[in-house]
């Protein structure tokens, strides 16, 4: 989305590998799952870091593919199904250390935390993602449409 805005922005892997279920999570992977963890960076500048458990099978994921394209399209290209349905929360806490280095605010920053559950038709979960995003570099435009009366 940011490069539709016409921003010269790229993803760059932290992380990609198959790991052990945290233990909230089991009931919609089993006991494995896969771990993606992607720096968004604008500018050569970071912007946030998106965490994303995904069922394992996304483990096999190209390095190089999976810094290309938005987590939707890899799992559409993996799984073979459609995304149709996701929850969405936003707040606000202190950042890991960890995320606060890798992001570059200061030790503990309140940073947006974006949460996302999504879905494919059979109702199996896809994807628990958390986005830790800095927000002086960051904007949620939210739009709604009313129905015709």
């Amino acid at each position: 989305s940011l490069k539709v805005q016409g921003f010269d922005a790229t993803m760059r892997i932290v992380e990609l590998t198959a790991i052990d279920t945290p233990s909230a999570f089991i009931p919609l992977f089993g006991k494995k799952c896969a771990l993606l963890e992607r720096l968004h960076v604008v500018n050569d500048e970071p912007i946030a870091l998106g965490r994303s458990f995904l069922p394992a099978f996304m483990a096999e994921l190209e390095r190089e593919i999976a810094e290309q394209q938005p987590t939707y399209a890899l799992l559409k290209d993996k799984a073979g199904a459609d995304i149709v349905s996701a929850e969405i929360a936003i707040g606000a806490r202190p950042g890991p250390p960890r995320v606060t280095s890798l992001i570059g605010t200061a030790e503990s920053a309140v940073l947006l935390v974006l949460e996302r559950s999504s879905y494919f038709e059979t109702g199996a979960c896809a994807e628990k993602s958390e986005f830790f995003i800095r927000p002086e570099r960051y904007q949620f435009v939210l739009g709604s449409r009313m129905p015709d009366r």
